[in-house]
């Protein structure tokens, strides 16, 4: 079982589920809700995105570099999941703030871990 969130205090935010997973388990002290959502109803984009926060995106665009920045002070973490049919990839694992370039397979579903302001540019 994966652990999807693990927040102290009020937390907002997309998270893509692992395959196959059949429940959730919740431990919360107060009020929560929950909404599922297919690949289809997702965010998508072509060339950039920009977000706060934990996110989940459908990339149309092709494969190619991927310029990508986080302003913040915790685990940032991008992870795409192909379309094609290809497995998972973690493109990013940093702590803090982060700038850099990636390589990436498009189109894919990109799963994005974040305390703060994030952006993503297709060159």
């Amino acid at each position: 079982m994966d652990l999807l969130v693990n927040e102290i205090g009020s937390y907002q935010g997309t998270v893509q589920e692992e395959e196959g997973a059949s429940f959730l388990e919740i431990t919360a002290g107060g009020s929560w809700r929950i909404e599922a959502n297919t690949v289809d109803q997702a965010p998508t984009f072509d060339e950039s995105a920009t977000g706060l926060g934990d996110s989940v995106v459908l990339v149309t665009g092709d494969s190619g570099i991927a310029d990508i920045t986080h302003a913040g002070d915790s685990n940032f973490a991008v992870l795409t999941y192909p379309l094609a049919g290809r497995r998972r990839d973690l493109l990013v694992n940093e702590i803090g703030n982060y700038a850099g370039s990636a390589r990436f397979p498009g189109p894919a579903l990109i799963e994005i871990t974040a305390n703060g302001d994030w952006t993503i540019s297709l060159q």
